[in-house]
């Protein structure tokens, strides 16, 4: 434990990155709120921890099917599509990705880059990503080309540091991030794999149905009974939902208010889904469809008073953050809800508990109280044992039936002798 006095200009993030530790470790050594962080002074003194440990690898090791009987090896096993263990993919000279116009995409269009070769390619990587890369801020850049430079967005570029996008105007030249990206052929590659795997499923998509203008007279009731022969399941919750609205009887003449268009797929057709997406982003998929059954029980019309929507019950500000169009659309949620899921269990270190809490109490609770769960709610703290439960038996469900190795990790060869990521 070292005492570091406060310099001009000093910042916690500063002072953590210089000592190798992080905000949330100060602020825990020194008892003050991690929302009052940017209130220090020059002077004050803080005690510095330990070094932070560097944040582990999730990964989740494929289980080991039980040796089959001679009788059981005589009977033919029809094994459903989405749940066969998927063929290895074929290494390819040169990569070629070409998106069908009838797919729809989950993420933005991908542009065709050049191939990029990793600075270790004998090293294989989870999900297609190479090493974690360091980037010093020169002068003249910004968090856009930044995020650029390394095919990312500014919203992941600041999620994988922890780093708030409202002080971008602040950005320090000499101030570095940690970069975990995916070089540009294997994400093509991997997004080709995924988008073919998605589409198999049948799923269709569902996008806005239409902008709707209120007129005098109008309540989201009458609005949404307006649409009922086109869209059956849709109510007044749905609309208050997707259009992030405090207050559903504040309706302005002249507004404009969007219409989803609600889905009617089954328990059945969705569990595919939320595997697809889990693998794809690097999750557990019994983790993600026991979120599932406890946040919605697969229900994709299900909407809280909070305003949460959708399978995994995303909220309006993560939908806004992952540019998801239609909340109840399956795959658009999906995807949000494990991207999501994904970020908070690399903030957490690969803490199970932690990341749940995060996902049910938000994670700025979940960083402040730790694991202290009398300072939870009730409701937090039923929330997760119970996931972790229902986890479990989806686990044991498809540890014969599901190779929980990604297929989104194979490294796809150039010239024979190099591996291109």
């Amino acid at each position: 434990m070292t005492i570091y006095e406060v310099k001009c200009g000093d910042t916690l993030w500063k002072i953590a990155q210089q000592h190798g530790t992080s905000v949330a470790a100060i602020c825990k050594d020194n008892n003050i709120s991690i929302e009052k962080a940017d209130s220090i002074f020059a002077g004050q003194k803080f005690n510095i921890g330990a070094v932070v440990k560097e944040r582990p690898v999730i990964a989740w090791t494929p289980s080991q099917p039980a040796p089959a009987t001679p009788e059981q090896q005589k009977k033919p096993v029809t094994v459903p599509q989405y749940l066969a263990k998927p063929e290895p993919a074929q290494a390819q000279k040169t990569p070629v990705y070409e998106v069908p116009d009838f797919l729809r995409l989950v993420r933005p269009q991908l542009q065709k880059p050049e191939p990029v070769v990793t600075p270790d390619a004998t090293v294989p990587c989870r999900v297609g990503r190479i090493p974690l890369e360091r980037h010093k801020v020169e002068k003249g850049e910004n968090l856009i080309n930044i995020a650029k430079k390394y095919n990312l967005t500014v919203e992941e570029l600041c999620r994988q540091n922890n780093y708030d996008i409202k002080d971008a105007h602040k950005l320090q030249i000499g101030h570095e991030f940690r970069i975990d990206r995916m070089p540009a052929v294997q994400r093509e590659e991997n997004y080709k794999i995924y988008l073919a795997d998605i589409e198999s499923t049948g799923i269709k998509a569902y996008g806005l149905q239409s902008v709707y203008t209120v007129k005098k007279g109008d309540t989201l009731s009458k609005i949404a009974t307006s649409f009922k022969n086109q869209n059956p399941h849709l109510t007044s919750g749905h609309i208050q939902a997707v259009n992030d609205l405090a207050n559903k009887n504040a309706l302005r003449i002249g507004q404009k208010l969007k219409i989803p268009q609600m889905p009617d797929e089954t328990r059945d057709q969705i569990i595919p889904i939320a595997i697809q997406t889990a693998r794809y982003q690097g999750v557990d998929p019994a983790l993600v469809l026991a979120v599932i059954q406890k946040e919605s029980e697969f229900n994709p019309r299900a909407t809280s008073t909070a305003l949460a929507m959708g399978l995994m019950q995303i909220i309006p500000e993560v939908a806004k953050d992952h540019n998801v169009g239609n909340p109840y659309d399956i795959v658009d949620n999906v995807d949000a809800g494990v991207r999501h899921l994904k970020y908070l269990l690399e903030r957490f270190d690969g803490d199970v508990e932690l990341a749940l809490a995060g996902y049910n109490a938000g994670p700025v609770n979940a960083a402040a109280r730790g694991k202290d769960w009398s300072r939870y709610s009730k409701q937090t703290q039923n929330y997760v044992p119970t996931v972790l439960e229902i986890a479990q038996n989806f686990r044991e469900q498809l540890k014969d039936r599901v190779d929980y190795s990604s297929p989104y990790s194979s490294l796809a060869k150039k010239d024979g002798s190099k591996k291109v990521a």
